[in-house]
């Protein structure tokens, strides 16, 4: 059985900071990847992946204050398959790749999205593809059907996500189209983005399509989606381009997962089964996947 132990719960404004501990069910590594990690991850026997719990249904802080998800789930599939420690090391978004590069962290996972842009600092190990959708409050009182509805609205976005860029490059087009520019309101995490939309203090954000579908759950219709899918792109964990014996280890346990069928319970439990894709990619935007 794998154990799970909750090491800090700190509040920051709406932002949840929590690191836990996955223990494996034996201290020994997984012979079929000892050779390939670092020595430093065979020497403590721990990865550290940084995380940043306010990405629902990929990890979140539960009502119980712990770490859930579909995501912790797979940190705890991938404790158990590779024999090793995973220490989740509280990181905020935009902070993902500079911990990694900084040797603060060994990978970075949470709704992170493989770019070109973070391909040159990072490699990434892909296990799902989403794809944005617009949220808007309760009854869309701005009638938001397609992006170019956005013109003149205000839109939360989470700093250093794909989405916070988006709709930047969206106020462009808008501008540049003769209409009034998005007023982006960027706040630190989805759970703040959330409380802006629902409050009435921005207008609508684009995020995760199954961010979307989740909260709108969650908040009884506070919240609901708005037009159709945009911008499809890969998720995955990420390392540093000097760490590949890290990358290709997790490759292979990702792969043993898929094969097991852990993958696809996963994806069932959290009722996400859209995000789907055949077998784990090393850096699939980059390959043009």
């Amino acid at each position: 059985m794998i154990a799970v132990a909750l090491l800090t719960l700190v509040s920051a404004g709406c932002t949840a900071e929590v690191g836990a501990r996955i223990d494996p069910p034996s201290n020994n590594v997984n012979p079929d990847y000892a050779s390939s990690l670092p020595a430093s991850v065979r020497n403590e026997t721990v990865i550290r992946i940084g995380a940043d719990a306010s990405t629902p249904p990929y990890l979140f802080v539960n009502e119980n204050g712990e770490l859930d998800g579909l995501e912790f789930d797979f940190m705890q599939a991938l404790s158990k398959e590779m024999g090793v420690r995973i220490q989740v090391v509280a990181t905020s978004f935009s902070g993902l790749v500079p911990s990694l590069l900084s040797g603060r962290i060994d990978a970075g996972m949470s709704n992170f999205s493989d770019t070109i842009e973070r391909e040159a600092q990072v490699d990434f190990v892909d296990y799902t593809r989403s794809a944005d959708r617009i949220l808007v409050g309760r009854g869309n009182p701005y009638h938001v059907r397609t992006t170019d509805d956005l013109c003149g609205l205000k839109v939360s976005a989470t700093q250093g996500t794909t989405s916070a860029a988006g709709t930047a490059e969206l106020s462009g087009d808008c501008v540049s189209h003769g209409r009034p520019a998005i007023a982006v309101l960027l706040v630190p995490s989805l759970g703040d983005t959330m409380i802006q939309v629902q409050s009435g203090r921005a207008d609508a954000l684009v995020t995760d399509q199954a961010q979307v579908r989740f909260q709108q759950r969650s908040t009884d219709g506070l919240v609901e989606p708005a037009g159709g899918l945009t911008g499809p792109n890969y998720h995955g964990i990420a390392t540093t381009k000097a760490n590949s014996g890290l990358r290709d280890a997790l490759l292979r346990a990702f792969q043993q997962l898929f094969v097991d069928g852990t993958y696809d319970e996963i994806l069932k439990k959290w009722n996400q089964p859209i995000l789907r894709i055949d077998a784990p990619i090393i850096n699939a935007e980059g390959q043009g996947s």
